[in-house]
């Protein structure tokens, strides 16, 4: 599945945190869009891992206790 980042959570320091959400180019079921939320441990990458508002990314989904997450996620284009 391909989505667009919507939002990636700043710290008072304005460097990025390790959360956000991604906006899925595919819809849900009900033919609504999908909002997934996406953990920076989930990113797909060495280093610091984080995303930037309007980067591409490829992911799964996996379902949690607490709704939906974005899983083995691998920036495609930012």
């Amino acid at each position: 599945m391909t989505g667009v980042v919507t939002f990636w959570k700043q710290n008072e320091n304005g460097r990025p945190a390790g959360w956000g959400f991604v906006h899925c180019d595919e819809p849900d079921n009900n033919g609504e869009s999908q909002r997934i939320f996406v953990h920076f441990s989930d990113i797909k990458s060495g280093g610091f891992r984080y995303l930037t508002e309007g980067d591409v990314i490829s992911f799964e989904i996996q379902k949690t206790e607490k709704g939906f997450k974005a899983i083995n996620v691998e920036v495609i284009e930012n």
